[in-house]
């Protein structure tokens, strides 16, 4: 295949990719083309936000900015009026992406499949959306004319892996893994169709299926993993290998078909690692230290009807074919959203709530403080904000593991410790680290069925629900590589962080960095000349607008992300 124009450079997402695997089988020669990049290029660890997930993680990498100046913490964040979870996306962010600072500089760029990037913005070029796109049939591709060139060219683009939040028999899960290497077939014929029909100065796209392969197969691979099953693993012991030999296959075709002149850029969102054996009931802490209360008369209504609905859920879920699915969904698309919000806060008695957590998401133990002028029914008076953090904060330190006497929680960060900009009010107030050390793995503390059922902190016991329970997790340390023109050779790099990347790219455009941006060039990556490097060059930007809505989603549109991410594990 033949490039009509040579892209400045390439930037390859690997979803969760992790140097603790690619490493050790790349120096078996299992993954060459990796192997090739790491002897030639400059790489090392990179460090992710803090928690490091998908949202802020792939938004912070695009910006250059943390949390505090984009705003977007999550897939989710809270309505402060309503107690309402709304979801996230694109139209969530406050700041300019890199996408569109090229732009607006005379470059054309092509990005697919980038999280958190629906809707797509109307770049100089092209942007197909990524996990954020509710469905094929939302306007997720920019300019709209290209989506039925794509399809009569290339065919439809696939956002869906069938079967995945339900792998509860050993076909069901060979079929994921044969869906997850034909995804990333397809969408390397699309990386293809499009860079020589239409060219760009800068491309990019994402590799998710390391991320979902790593999720929910970690466990056979790891024997010393509590979810560790011998004769399964067998069968899929080689899977999350099977899936980046497979990337690794791509990587080679990319780059035999890029130009030398190419700079590559492989990056991820956040490490890899197993899960932990707890589980950590943190509604359920709070409530025992006095800042939480439930409704009694609640316990056991909606925890009646929350079981019953969800057993009628997993019925339908796993017994109806992907189109009856999809036709029920569209007949109660805002009952049901509605019923997820009740179901969520109705248990809380907001007149005597100080402080809870949002356990939606196994990612997600962070804790917001009912603070009066902020929240609808707060109680807590601003002059009591810091006392009520610190109590929480050091009563989270106290707790201890029933087994060993370990902290639970190694470190709880306040929002102003990590975040700065006009956007961190919409912040949690206070971040739980359940990557670090031991770890724990986030439960919803309710319903709880009786006042026997109070336990704050469990271990793994029985087997692993397939598709609804993860092996594989987040990590702080992500990945990053450059490699091309004016890069040093086999160089490892200390202390990046994904706030430094678009900073780069942009200098190695020649482009000026905007003073806005929190992230610093990594010049050590470049070769050392005679006459020394370039100096950086700052640009002064104005502030960044906040025109974006809240969110673009519909109700109906809701109802899909939240079943994308919950088919995924994120709920």
């Amino acid at each position: 295949m033949t490039i009509k124009k040579t892209p400045e450079i390439a930037v390859i997402g690997i979803d969760g990719g992790t140097w603790d695997l690619i490493l050790p089988w790349a120096e078996q020669g299992l993954l060459p083309n990796f192997g090739r990049l790491v002897k030639e290029g400059s790489r090392g660890n990179l460090q992710s936000t803090i928690p490091p997930v998908t949202a802020p993680s792939w938004t912070s990498f695009m910006t250059g900015k943390n949390p505090g100046k984009h705003g977007l913490y999550d897939f989710f964040e809270t309505d402060y009026d309503t107690y309402k979870i709304n979801y996230t996306c694109a139209s969530s962010c406050k700041a300019k992406t890199l996408w569109k600072i090229l732009s607006d500089r005379g470059k054309r760029v092509g990005v697919i499949n980038v999280p958190m990037t629906y809707p797509p913005e109307e770049v100089s070029g092209y942007m197909i959306s990524g996990m954020d796109t509710p469905d094929v049939d939302s306007p997720f591709i920019y300019p709209s004319s290209l989506k039925e060139e794509i399809w009569k060219n290339v065919g439809e683009i696939r956002l869906d892996i069938h079967h995945l939040g339900y792998m509860n028999n050993d076909r069901k899960r060979s079929k994921v893994l044969k869906e997850l290497i034909d995804l990333e077939k397809s969408r390397l014929k699309l990386i293809l169709y499009l860079l020589e029909k239409h060219p760009v100065d800068v491309f990019m796209v994402v590799f998710n299926a390391t991320d979902q392969v790593q999720h929910h197969f970690w466990h056979y691979m790891d024997s010393t993993h509590h979810y560790f099953d011998e004769k399964a693993a067998k069968a899929f012991g080689t899977a999350v290998f099977r899936i980046y030999q497979c990337i690794d296959d791509i990587l080679g075709i990319l780059l035999r078909t890029f130009p030398e002149e190419t700079n590559i850029v492989l990056m991820s969102d956040h490490g890899f690692g197993p899960t932990s054996p707890r589980f950590f009931y943190v509604n359920r802490y709070l409530e025992k230290i006095g800042i939480l209360s439930v409704k009694s008369t609640e316990k056991s209504i909606s925890g009646t009807f929350s079981t019953l609905m969800g057993r009628v859920d997993s019925f339908l879920r796993s017994n109806l074919t992907p189109d009856l699915k999809r036709k029920i969904a569209k007949l109660f698309p805002r009952a049901r959203a509605k019923l997820e919000s009740y179901l969520f806060f109705s248990m809380l008695d907001w007149s005597k709530t100080k402080a809870y957590a949002i356990e939606i998401s196994p990612t997600s133990p962070t804790i917001w403080v009912n603070l009066e002028g902020r929240n609808h029914e707060g109680i807590v008076k601003q002059k009591e904000y810091n006392d009520v953090v610190e109590f929480i904060r050091q009563s989270l330190y106290a707790l201890k593991d029933p087994l060993d006497g370990s902290q639970i929680v190694s470190k709880v960060y306040r929002k102003e410790e990590i975040y700065h900009g006009k956007e961190r009010d919409k912040a949690p107030d206070l971040i739980l680290s359940w990557w670090d050390g031991k770890g724990f793995t986030v439960k919803q503390s309710y319903p709880r069925f009786s006042d026997k059922d109070n336990s704050i902190v469990e271990y793994h016991s029985g087997v692993m629900r397939g598709g609804k329970d993860w092996s594989g997790t987040h990590t702080l340390n992500g990945m990053f590589l450059f490699y091309g023109k004016h890069i040093e050779r086999g160089k490892r790099i200390e202390g990046a962080n994904i706030f430094d990347l678009a900073p780069t790219i942009l200098y190695l455009l020649k482009e000026a960095v905007p003073d806005d941006m929190d992230g610093v060039v990594l010049t050590e990556i470049f070769e050392k000349s005679k006459e020394g490097l370039d100096p950086v060059g700052y640009k002064s930007v104005p502030p960044d607008n906040d025109d974006k809505t809240v969110s673009a989603y519909s109700e109906e549109d809701r109802l899909k992300i939240r079943k994308r991410l919950q088919g995924l594990g994120y709920l």
